[in-house]
């Protein structure tokens, strides 16, 4: 019997067969003493005070799709010293439908990295596009 381990995994992509993009949890089970799969439930906007904070107007919380207010509460939580195991540099890559990837230059804090890594300053691509993350 394993003890419960206190970690799970978000595993995202491109379902072709639904024509949608999807996201599941991976997690320890105790009643099946296991790993396993389930969806993830669609976010209601509760237990997340980092992408709320993001997400808060003058009239409230601003309804409708995400755009950058994740990153915004990710770059928040890599600085923050309560999340010490939390760091590096951010990555971002846009999955497209015909599953194609593109990978983005991240340029934050005076760096700029791509896929993690920081960018030497001779290196320039113009391969990739750059988000500038000024948050």
């Amino acid at each position: 019997m394993w003890d419960d381990p206190a970690a799970f995994f978000l595993l995202a992509g491109y379902d072709w067969t639904d024509n949608k993009f999807k996201i599941w949890k991976l997690h320890f089970d105790v009643q099946i003493d296991r790993f396993t799969f389930q969806p993830a439930a669609p976010w209601r906007g509760a237990g997340n005070d980092a992408v709320l904070r993001h997400l808060q107007g003058p009239e409230g919380v601003r309804p409708g799709a995400f755009d950058m207010e994740p990153m915004k509460a990710l770059a928040d939580m890599v600085d923050a010293d309560r999340f010490r195991s939390i760091g590096g540099h951010i990555q971002m890559v846009k999955i497209y439908k015909a599953m194609q990837c593109v990978p983005f230059i991240i340029s934050r804090k005076e760096t700029r990295s791509l896929l993690g890594r920081p960018m030497l300053d001779y290196e320039k691509s113009d391969a990739y596009p750059t988000q500038v993350l000024d948050y």
